[in-house]
């Protein structure tokens, strides 16, 4: 492309090329629409259910989420209680405190939990929650 010396130049040639776009003109009854579906705090049971609902609700005609966005915790140290019984544990542990073997027991039910919702629509997206494992917040040094 051209080369510009200065940003005055530049802004005035991106104004008169974004200014020939032939864009269609809409009234905001034709405009498209954008259905998303925001959760949070989920766990595995209630992203089960949430899907359950939603493939009984195509199936009668509705739903055609586009995307869902997913806010934490996924998982916490209640969902591994059984796991941890007979050890002393204090509910709720600081990620950096777990055991790996209690983060790995904790992702696996972060991803089921994920892929309830994406059962939905492929399309979601996930805010972590300080508690969710270390693994998942950090990329891997392996």
């Amino acid at each position: 492309g051209p080369q510009y010396n200065d940003d005055k130049r530049y802004n005035e040639e991106m104004f008169n090329l974004l200014s020939q776009l032939q864009l269609p003109r809409m009234s905001i009854n034709e405009a498209p629409s954008l259905k998303i579906l925001v959760v949070a705090d989920i766990d595995l049971k209630s992203a089960a259910a949430l899907a359950e609902h939603s493939l009984q609700n195509q199936q009668l005609g509705g739903g055609n989420i586009d995307c869902i966005i997913a806010c934490g915790p996924f998982a916490r140290d209640e969902d591994i209680r059984q796991y941890l019984q007979g050890r002393y544990c204090r509910i709720q542990r600081k990620p950096h405190e777990r055991s790996r073997q209690e983060t790995a027991a904790l992702e696996g039910i972060m991803s089921s939990t994920l892929s309830q919702l994406e059962s939905i629509v492929c399309r979601v997206v996930y805010v972590l929650h300080p508690t969710d494992p270390l693994s998942t917040q950090c990329p891997s040094k392996e």
